[in-house]
């Protein structure tokens, strides 16, 4: 009896192998909606890559993208308004993360007193909103993905 020759299949060249890599990540994502996330430079968005629609934009920390890309890799049925909610508090945490970094540079550059203990209380105040909508926005983030 004679053995398979199985040797059809090994690419010879780093190019083949790499052609061959190509044709079944093609056949993958030509079956299967898979979500991936593309850096803007300043934002990202998450695109499907099996019909090239774009399903979020500006989105604007790369970690959110993430883990939204990977909850909708899971194939499980996943809320669109839990969705919509991550990328809502998100908005607003980021928001409040550059009022932190204003009041910071405020602080640092006063030279009037008055000014600086009012910018001193406005920092401390936003630091606080801040860490709040951040620990909301890793809840939101967690329930995404435990679902």
């Amino acid at each position: 009896m004679d053995k398979p020759d199985i040797d059809y299949m090994q690419p010879t060249t780093e190019s083949e192998l790499k052609t061959q890599l190509e044709d079944i990540l093609g056949g993958i994502i030509s079956t299967l909606d898979i979500y991936d996330v593309i850096d803007n430079g300043d934002t990202f968005d998450i695109i499907n890559l099996k019909n090239s629609d774009m399903l979020y934009e500006n989105i604007n920390l790369k970690i959110v993208a993430n883990i939204i890309a990977s909850a909708l890799n899971t194939g499980e049925e996943i809320n669109l308004s839990t969705i919509e909610k991550v990328l809502d508090v998100e908005k607003y945490a980021v928001s409040k993360m550059v009022e932190v970094k204003i009041y910071e540079e405020l602080t640092e550059s006063s030279v009037n007193l008055d000014r600086l203990t009012i910018y001193e209380a406005k920092l401390t105040e936003a630091e606080h909103k801040s860490a709040n909508a951040v620990d909301k926005l890793l809840h939101h983030c967690q329930l995404l993905i435990s679902l």
